[in-house]
């Protein structure tokens, strides 16, 4: 369909989302929940969710290990060379909205919250 890139984020289950999905998993899939909750720890050093920067959306281990090697295989076939779009600011333009308070703020003694 002409896509040039994909991206995908290993299960994340932050705060009640844990309890929440394991939930759903019982009832719908109660043959399976064992099974994928333990890959899913697996995968985040033994917990059902891991928040440290650089293992939050990848995972860790065998099993992370080799989603990742597969999505990268799959995309390859593909022809997704996985290459970053670069920003085009030039494209950019203040919302009229906006540019109003930003010269009302050129006018004011009032300093900038942001």
């Amino acid at each position: 369909a002409g896509a040039r890139k994909a991206g995908y984020v290993f299960v994340r289950l932050p705060l009640e989302l844990h309890e929440l999905f394991e939930n759903w998993l019982a009832q719908y899939y109660p043959l399976k929940a064992k099974h994928v909750m333990n890959l899913i720890k697996q995968s985040r050093g033994g917990k059902a969710y891991q928040s440290e920067f650089g293992q939050r959306m990848t995972g860790e281990g065998v099993f992370a290990d080799m989603l990742a090697k597969r999505f990268a295989v799959t995309c390859k076939k593909l022809g997704m060379s996985g290459e970053r779009l670069r920003l085009n600011n030039r494209l950019f333009s203040v919302p009229a909205a906006w540019s109003l308070a930003l010269q009302q703020q050129k006018n004011s003694q009032q300093l900038p919250l942001f």
